[in-house]
């Protein structure tokens, strides 16, 4: 019974869903939320000091290889007002990507692993005073091994939708 997924359970939206924080487009998505911050500043900065072009290729090929961007071969350079107006639109955008993608994995390992807090010789009592699910140790893992278990599918579709965003910003600007 236990045979290969077939093809329109692949290609079903719950299926898709379901395999979602396991897929590589999802942690190809938070790596560019973690990492264009700084490279989103370091661009900026090349491009004030006039290697505007060098800084749209830069962010071109980091969206085009982590977001799947199409690049446009035909395309000509973008100028400088384009680049530096990307940078400077881009860089609140990176601060919620990176906000959005580093804290919610890490909430994600807190909630899940919360348990193995014992292992790291936790006093069980400070455990308890102010975790939700308590007053008993079974309930605090559950609410927060539960909670974990939600952000574990929320986490990639906020990573996706506000990579998204940034994707069509590189795209019109670059």
């Amino acid at each position: 019974m236990g045979g290969a997924v077939t093809a329109g359970a692949a290609r079903s939206p719950f299926g898709r869903l379901a395999r979602l924080p396991f897929l590589g487009e999802t942690w190809r998505r938070t790596l560019y939320a973690v990492v264009s911050p700084l490279v989103g500043l370091c661009c900026l900065l090349v491009a004030v000091v006039g290697g505007h072009r060098a800084a749209a290729r830069t962010q071109r090929r980091l969206a085009g290889r982590l977001l799947g961007v199409p690049p446009d071969a035909d395309r000509p350079a973008p100028a400088w007002p384009r680049v530096v107006g990307h940078g400077l639109l881009g860089l609140p955008l990176n601060a919620l990507a990176f906000a959005v993608g580093g804290y919610g994995w890490a909430v994600v390992a807190l909630n899940v692993a919360y348990p193995a807090r014992l292992l790291l010789g936790e006093d069980l009592d400070g455990l308890l005073d102010g975790a939700w699910g308590g007053p008993t140790l079974a309930g605090a893992w559950l609410l927060h091994g539960l909670a974990g278990l939600v952000l574990l599918w929320v986490v990639p579709l906020l990573v996706g939708g506000v990579t998204r965003v940034q994707g069509l910003l590189a795209r019109a600007m670059l």
